[in-house]
């Protein structure tokens, strides 16, 4: 055990008037397994695919200087790979963050490489180097998708979580709480300490604020939250150093919610680091997702042209009236558009609508029914695998729509909206988007607007491409289509 002079108890909100105390500090408990695991395991990969790629192309010397070299190579990998933290099981609440990391690792490893086979004259035929590289870099991503895929499962199950104490004001700790210990975090919740004890939170309340060192000591936390606006800056210097030799990583929780990390950078000034916000999406940005449903969307009507028309059929066959239904919907900046869909309810839906209301399953805007007998048959199974949106793909390629957009709400609709809501109408409504794969019709109105909010200021390629590849899942599922 070390012996060092800090508190016994920390105040969040002043300076020890007197010395501190003598303190035993325990000595810091051994990683859990599961860390040493998946430190070591990714390591010893690492050191394997990258001795197999480049024995691969120093295999003509032949004999012990092809295994020297191989040798060498591989503990490169590892060591580069390390001092990029990227065996760091810590940061892994971040998926794209071990891929990137091994990335540049690799690249680093690669000009490295080149020296020894330039000093020992070796021609490499651009073929064979290109195979060899391309084996290291696929092997490491592999593996890391691998490790990743365990972590997932077993934070789903509860395990591989670092053990957390939020420290601060309690008006944000159940917010904070449900964010940090949700299914598959990298976070396991302990409790709060706290000096509101007028506040009711529903997590456990450890101790005081001041006795937060104790709790942290006797709790082995590997992890501190620190909740929003809860400590001045010395007094978070100071628990940084209290802290400091338990081994504890320090988080500071800023008052943000739904906004992506691409959004956010830090600007130092005068020794004061500022987060920065990014509002908005470039002009550059919109313009490419302009042409991109454009050209999607009349590539995939081209492909749905053949089952469209067999649909039709369908529908003019299965009850009177039109294959299509026309429906005014409200667009971007409020602009009103006509949405295609096939005709999945009986013609005289919109007449019997009134009578249906009191009997709602849909949130308090969108009426919504489990067992709506305005639906034809055929409308049934349209609407399961949401077949009745096809034609929406002629509204995407007239611009009208988006392929990934919060829902095309109606009139009516608008008119109930607050505010905040009125903010979905930024953007394109969409043929899917992170309504239609979270849930659509079983969410409340606060989570639809909230996803729909979510999706309008965070929006990006990338996250539309996760959305489309989503909706598949989605659709296949069922779930809240009725």
């Amino acid at each position: 055990m070390a012996i060092q002079r800090t508190e016994r108890h920390f105040d969040v909100s002043n300076a020890p008037a007197s010395p501190p105390d003598l303190h035993i500090i325990r000595t810091p408990p051994p990683p859990p397994r599961w860390k040493l695991a998946y430190q070591w395991g990714l390591a010893a990969a690492d050191f394997g695919i990258a001795a197999t790629g480049l024995a691969f192309l120093v295999s003509p010397f032949g004999g012990l200087p092809a295994l020297l070299l191989a040798a060498v190579g591989g503990g490169m990998l590892t060591v580069f790979t390390g001092l990029a933290r990227g065996y760091n099981p810590t940061r892994t609440g971040t998926r794209a963050q071990p891929h990137l990391s091994a990335v540049r690792s690799v690249g680093v490893w690669v000009l490295v490489s080149f020296v020894p086979l330039y000093f020992l004259s070796y021609a490499i035929s651009p073929g064979r180097l290109l195979t060899g590289f391309a084996m290291v870099l696929l092997g490491t991503q592999l593996t890391r998708v691998t490790a990743l895929g365990i972590l997932a499962r077993g934070r789903a199950t509860g395990r591989f979580r670092r053990d957390t104490i939020i420290l601060g004001g309690a008006s944000h700790a159940d917010e904070l709480g449900a964010v940090l210990g949700a299914p598959g975090s990298n976070f396991n919740v302990l409790g709060i300490c706290t000096s509101d004890a007028s506040s009711s939170v529903h997590i456990p309340v450890l101790g005081t604020a001041a006795e937060a060192l104790s709790v942290v000591e006797q709790a082995q936390a590997e992890v501190v939250v620190i909740t929003p606006g809860s400590m001045d800056p010395p007094a978070l210097r100071r628990l940084g150093w209290a802290l400091e030799p338990h081994g504890v990583e320090l988080l500071l929780a800023p008052q943000l919610e739904d906004v992506a990390l691409r959004r956010l950078g830090i600007h130092p000034v005068a020794g004061t680091p500022l987060l920065n916000v990014e509002l908005g999406s470039s002009r550059t940005r919109r313009v490419l997702k302009a042409i991109t449903d454009r050209v999607l969307g009349s590539l995939l009507l081209l492909a749905a042209s053949l089952p469209l028309l067999i649909l039709c059929l369908a529908v003019r066959t299965s009850s009177p009236g039109p294959a299509f239904f026309m429906q005014e919907r409200i667009g971007i900046d409020g602009k009103r558009f006509r949405m295609f869909k096939l005709r999945s309810m009986y013609i005289d839906a919109e007449e019997r609508r009134n009578a249906l209301l009191q009997h709602s399953d849909g949130n308090v805007v969108m009426f919504k029914m489990h067992e709506d007998p305005r639906v034809t048959p055929i409308g049934r199974i349209l609407r399961r695998f949401s077949l009745d949106e096809l034609p929406q793909l002629l509204n995407v390629v007239r611009g009208e729509m988006s392929l990934v957009g919060p829902r095309p709400p109606l009139p009516e609709e608008v008119e109930g909206y607050s505010s905040d809501a009125l903010r979905r109408l930024k953007v394109k409504p969409g043929l899917t988007g992170l309504w239609q794969v979270s849930g659509r019709s079983d969410l409340d109105w606060d989570e639809t607007i909230r996803l729909d909010l979510s999706y309008v200021d965070n929006w990006s390629m990338g996250m539309d491409l996760n959305i489309l590849t989503r909706t598949f899942h989605a659709v296949i599922g069922g779930r809240g289509a009725y």
